[in-house]
């Protein structure tokens, strides 16, 4: 008989290591919670959405405020006590804007015992205001702009002066344009030859005003 084979043994079965002494047991490895994003308080949120939208109404008033009618500068402080005096004692309105139902322009030269005379620029204008006369300059070049919020409203060369600050007697008109009294005033106009100093403004007339001391 043939011997009987021997039975295979299982195989054996590896120990684990033994832990050095000393030595805790690594602690399992935990995913780090996202920190919570910071909130604005909801005052703050508020006070945000309200100063923005006073903002916009701000810069839409200012917008609109631009536009419009011209004039002559800011508004709100009261026109100059001089302007309110000669606009009055002239007759002419003192306006808001410029008007543009009447536009006409005339060109003025004043000459004093033969020399040119400089017509100042923003007569009948007062920029802190904002109010502009009916007759008024723009410039020193001697145009005079009647623009008035009537229809065919007309103003005389007179008129216009006094706006400017001439007074009413004659030897305060001496003075105000700088000759020696007694003077005399005379007016020439380029379409009419000579006229009174109360001449009606005309459209492209050109008018000279002489003063001469006697």
């Amino acid at each position: 008989m043939s011997p009987k084979p021997k039975p295979k043994s299982p195989p054996s079965k590896s120990k684990p290591k033994a832990r050095p002494a000393g030595v805790s047991k690594a602690p399992a490895k935990r995913t780090p919670t996202p920190a919570p994003k910071p909130r604005l308080p909801m005052g703050w949120i508020v006070a945000g959405g309200v100063l923005a939208v006073l903002v916009i109404v701000a810069i839409i008033a200012a917008s609109s405020g631009d536009g419009g009618s011209s004039s002559a500068g800011g508004a709100g402080a009261p026109p100059s006590a001089e302007l309110v005096r000669n606009t009055k004692a002239a007759k002419v309105p003192l306006l808001d804007a410029e008007g543009v139902a009447t536009h006409i322009h005339t060109t003025l030269d004043v000459e004093v015992n033969g020399k040119k005379k400089t017509v100042p620029a923003y007569i009948g204008i007062d920029p802190a205001s904002g109010k502009i006369a009916a007759l008024h300059t723009h410039d020193a070049s001697g145009l005079i702009h009647l623009e008035s919020a009537k229809e065919n409203d007309d103003y005389t060369l007179e008129q216009f002066l006094t706006v400017w600050g001439m007074p009413a007697d004659a030897a305060g008109r001496c003075a105000f344009f700088g000759a020696a009294s007694p003077c005399t005033l005379s007016v020439t106009s380029k379409d009419s030859g000579k006229v009174p100093l109360d001449v009606k403004l005309k459209d492209y007339d050109t008018l000279t005003l002489t003063v001469t001391s006697s």
